[in-house]
């Protein structure tokens, strides 16, 4: 299981890197410099991050066993644990996960 994942987050690296670089190849052809594209996609980046905590996320209150294992089943359901979801949930939110939020709500 464990080099299953190790393997989908490497090819999901390689084609995130492949991509990256056919959106640079026409700045390189312009002979722009590759720091000043980096700099854009760094700008992109924060930009996106500003985006996904003001715009899509949502508050969770990390407390709530039954909101965690909904958000953890939805997470999980499509991997090859299916079968396992909710026990798999259940170790996810054990106490010893849930107590380093404690009171506070997370962003998700």
């Amino acid at each position: 299981m464990h080099s299953e994942v190790c393997i989908q987050q490497g090819s999901g690296i390689n084609i995130a890197a492949g991509e990256m670089l056919s959106v640079a190849g026409p700045f390189l052809e312009q002979q722009m410099h590759p720091t000043v594209i980096i700099g854009a996609f760094r700008q992109a980046l924060d930009d996106l991050l500003t985006i996904l905590k003001d715009q899509v996320s949502i508050a969770v209150d990390v407390t709530d066993r039954a909101e965690m294992t909904r958000i953890i089943k939805s997470c999980i359901g499509t991997k090859f644990i299916t079968k396992w979801s909710v026990t798999q949930s259940l170790l996810c939110i054990s106490p010893h996960v849930t107590d380093m939020f404690p009171g506070e709500h997370a962003m998700l």
